[in-house]
């Protein structure tokens, strides 16, 4: 009984396929026709040159060797949605050249259209019994190839399922215009002050499809990297830098510190491109030679020589900064602050201080009237930008804080009974005072007072003293004046 539905290599497909299996020309299948055999059923032969009647065509999308049968072909196309309107009795496969390679007769029925209710593409594969299939190839026009529903669902991501994933890889994050000439997929997050089709899509990210910029509106925890290697998160609707992997390696936050032992430099990777980008985040260097100076500056990648303090703004000891020594930029007093030392327990060696005792000249101090003790010679100043001189201590922006303030006095009474009484004052104003003691001939008079006070910049402090029990009195045994910033206010 003969088939009812087949396909056969025509005679001219026979005579290209023994051309091409004797050493001539492989046969390039191109395209795939479909007829409606005029309004009847066809009955195609070898002879047969061309459909009854075609009524549509397409590239082919596939020619494969059957896996089930070496010596023949599968020949897949895609009829979309859109196409229809006629049945299909007849099917043919052409090549590069036109010539039908072979013909078909398939089941007839009717192809609707979208309109008319055909919702899901059509996608046909059938036998070709060729012999020597590898004188067959497939000749692809990509601009028109069809891919079905079902291959397209199990194979598509939902955009939604893209912006889930740990990052996506993005060309830039700072370029404003559109580029001229994009590749396919190239991604973009559209900055401030971008122009041209971006203009209206600050924020978002700009993929291009071939034809337009599309815009996705990313949710907060996506992440988008660098070919720089830099890592962004969205955070609160922006995009946020993070430190990868570099950062775990240790290149972010370690250096072998160059430069002098008092002008120190570091080259980080990948490359900070200002102070404001290392804000806060520690840098450790290895140092081998201490600085021998105080005043210590640091330079990383070029951006600039930056102080380097203590965290109430006191400098480095010499011999501090040696071995690995940890380090963050503070922006708000534009230094580089020290987070460890070389040396054990140097934070509180390190705090503002002042002590100052008697110098060479003695102290004259009158009866009924406070004297401030200027004679000072034995000075020890470990302030940060505060000032002493003349006795008086004026503090400085970087000193304002939380002060330990200390005075006393001793003097040895020869010729009649003496005593004094002994303040500090801020500003002229008493803030704590002794009484002192009063003692005889041969003895001594002491007095001591100390007070812990909230001192700003500009305040004025000086120590005070008044002979109590007679004439005026030179002191030139012993006085002292002292002064340790203990913190902030």
């Amino acid at each position: 009984m003969a088939q009812a539905y087949f396909s056969l290599v025509t005679t001219a497909g026979r005579n290209k396929l023994a051309a091409s299996a004797a050493g001539g020309p492989a046969v390039v299948i191109t395209h795939f026709a479909i007829g409606d055999g005029n309004g009847a059923d066809t009955n195609p032969t070898a002879a047969s040159t061309a459909l009854v009647r075609e009524v549509w065509r397409t590239p082919v999308e596939s020619v494969v060797v059957d896996p089930d049968n070496p010596s023949a072909v599968l020949v897949t196309a895609i009829i979309p949605t859109t196409a229809g309107g006629w049945w299909m009795r007849e099917f043919g496969v052409f090549d590069s050249a036109g010539t039908m390679i072979a013909v078909a007769r398939p089941v007839s029925q009717y192809k609707p259209t979208a309109l008319e209710g055909q919702l899901e593409d059509i996608r046909y594969e059938f036998q070709i019994i060729v012999g020597e299939t590898a004188n067959v190839t497939l000749l692809v026009d990509p601009s028109v190839l069809f891919a079905s529903r079902d291959w397209v669902m199990a194979r598509k991501i939902p955009v939604a399922q893209m912006m889930r994933t740990p990052w996506l890889p993005a060309i830039s994050t700072t370029v404003t215009a559109p580029p001229g000439a994009p590749a396919i997929g190239d991604t973009y997050l559209v900055p401030a002050g971008a122009t041209g089709a971006w203009a209206a899509n600050v924020g978002k990210l700009a993929e291009w499809t071939g034809s337009a910029w599309s815009f996705l509106t990313p949710p907060d925890g996506h992440g988008i990297s660098l070919p720089d290697g830099r890592v962004f998160e969205r955070i609160g609707g922006a995009y946020v830098e993070k430190i990868a992997l570099d950062a775990q390696s240790g290149k972010w936050s370690y250096a072998v510190a160059g430069g002098t032992a008092n002008a120190l430099t570091a080259t980080l990777a990948p490359v900070p491109t200002s102070w404001a980008t290392l804000a806060g985040a520690p840098v450790r260097l290895r140092i081998a030679t201490p600085n021998t100076s105080e005043d210590v500056t640091l330079n990383v990648n070029g951006l600039g020589a930056k102080p380097i303090r203590a965290s109430d703004g006191s400098k480095p000891r010499p011999g501090d900064l040696l071995g690995i020594v940890e380090f963050a930029y503070d922006p708000v007093n534009d230094w580089v602050q020290m987070l460890s030392l070389s040396r054990s327990a140097v934070i509180n060696l390190q705090r503002s201080q002042f002590v100052a005792n008697r110098g060479a000249s003695s102290q004259l101090t009158g009866t009924g009237i406070y004297t401030r003790i200027v004679n000072y010679g034995d000075l020890v100043n470990k302030l940060v930008d505060s000032t002493f001189a003349s006795g008086v201590l004026t503090i400085g922006a970087k000193d304002a804080g939380l002060w330990s303030l200390s005075a006393g006095c001793a003097q040895s009474v020869s010729g009649s009974t003496s005593g004094h009484a002994q303040r500090i004052t801020v500003n002229g104003v008493n803030i704590g005072s002794s009484g002192g003691s009063v003692a005889s001939t041969g003895a001594i008079s002491h007095s001591c007072v100390s007070r812990t006070v909230n001192l700003v910049q500009g305040d004025q402090v000086d120590t005070r003293l008044i002979q109590t029990t007679s004439g005026d009195l030179t002191f030139n045994d012993y006085y002292f004046f002292a002064g340790l910033r203990l913190g902030a206010s």
